[in-house]
C-alpha cells in the first residue's frame, strides 16, 4: 500500500501556477495589491502603482518635483516593498 501525500490547499495553488507558469504574474499582482498598505496612505495621495511587469513596478507621480523626490528614494521604496512581502518582486521601479 502506497501512502498518499497530503498537501496543503496554498501548497497545492502554488504548484499548479507553477505549473502553469503563471505564478510569477500573481505574485506580482500582490504588489499592486498590497502597495497602499505597504507604503501608507499618505504616500499613495500623491503616487499610486500602476502596473508591473517582469519586476518593473511603474509608479504613477503626481507632480515632477514629487517624482524627482522619490527617484533618490528610488531604492528604499523598492526594499521596503520587498522586505514586507518577504520575496524579490520588485527589482526596478520607474516613476511617471
Amino acid at each position: 500500500m502506497s501512502k498518499i501525500k497530503v498537501k496543503t490547499v496554498g501548497g497545492a495553488l502554488e504548484e499548479l501556477l507553477s505549473n502553469l507558469g503563471i505564478d510569477n504574474r500573481v505574485h506580482e499582482q500582490i504588489v499592486l495589491a498590497e502597495f497602499e498598505r505597504i507604503m501608507g496612505e499618505t504616500f499613495c495621495k500623491r503616487a499610486s502603482a500602476v502596473k508591473i511587469e517582469r519586476g518593473v513596478l511603474f509608479i504613477e507621480v503626481a507632480s515632477s518635483v514629487w517624482r524627482q523626490e522619490l527617484f533618490y528614494q528610488k531604492q528604499m521604496i523598492k526594499q521596503r516593498l520587498n522586505d514586507a512581502l518577504g520575496e524579490t518582486l520588485v527589482k526596478e521601479i520607474i516613476f511617471r
